[in-house]
């Protein structure tokens, strides 16, 4: 019993030294993105939709690529062949090298020649696969991190014209942000690290967090200054309000 006071004598002393500086806020998330491909095409394929959530690298969607898929294996068989006379070149020149000594110089330099020849040709047909490999994955668009799915703005069939269409729009609402408002009158209380309580509208749940960030500068049209509170399990786009306390 004694104990408990003077817990509460010790809280209302120090309530005497602090000032509750009134602010409002709303909440953003601070990874979000709104996603495109780099190139252009037509919609084919669309795995996600609002309000999926998603990890990152999973595919969201495709634009048709069945033109690179034929190409990648044309040019699949195309290493292949070069591989393969790659190798029966190399055997000759071998066996010829064991030899050459005592064998025509020239007849040891076309195989040397052939040799050559053949291991630029596998090294064009690896890279010319390469090139349609990458051109192909250029077609899908993958989850650049874990989040949700906060907008769609294609369908099927969509014709898309590079990094200028929008395809979806994403956020990872593990973490966000409380952009507060508050009086510009208070800009010498407010600090970085001060207490921040907060209620979400229509929610009585009393929050805390610490300030953050403060913004240098204040608006023109509402005479408030800015500042931020990191914290957890508020959805983004809601509102609120509370109070800043400081040090009188």
């Amino acid at each position: 019993m004694v104990k408990n006071l003077f817990i509460l004598i010790v809280l209302f002393a120090l309530s005497l030294n602090a000032k509750e500086i009134y602010a409002t806020f709303d909440v953003e998330a601070i990874k979000k993105s709104e996603l495109s491909l780099s190139v252009a095409g037509v919609v084919s394929k669309i795995y996600v939709d609002i309000g999926d959530v998603v990890k990152k690298g999973d595919l969201l969607l495709e634009l048709e690529n069945s033109d690179f898929k034929a190409d990648i294996l044309v040019k699949k068989s195309q290493v292949e062949l070069a591989q393969t006379a790659l190798d029966y070149a190399m055997k000759s020149f071998s066996r010829y090298d064991k030899v050459k000594d005592i064998i025509d110089k020239e007849h040891f330099d076309k195989f040397e020649a052939d040799k050559n020849i053949k291991t630029k040709e596998l090294l064009k047909a690896k890279n010319e696969l390469l090139l349609k490999e990458a051109m192909f994955e250029k077609t899908k668009l993958y989850a650049p991190y874990n989040g949700v799915i906060t907008n769609r703005y294609v369908e099927l069939g969509d014709g898309v014209n590079g990094a200028m269409s929008k395809l979806f729009f994403m956020e990872d609402n593990s973490e966000v942000k409380l952009i507060l408002s508050f009086d510009e009158k208070y800009w010498k209380d407010v600090k970085k690290g001060v207490l921040f309580k907060f209620k979400v509208d229509g929610d009585d749940t009393l929050h805390e967090g610490y300030i953050s960030k403060i913004y240098p500068t204040i608006q023109n049209s509402n005479r408030k200054m800015k500042a931020e509170v990191i914290t957890k399990g508020i959805l983004s786009g809601l509102f609120g309000d509370g109070t800043i306390v400081v040090d009188k």
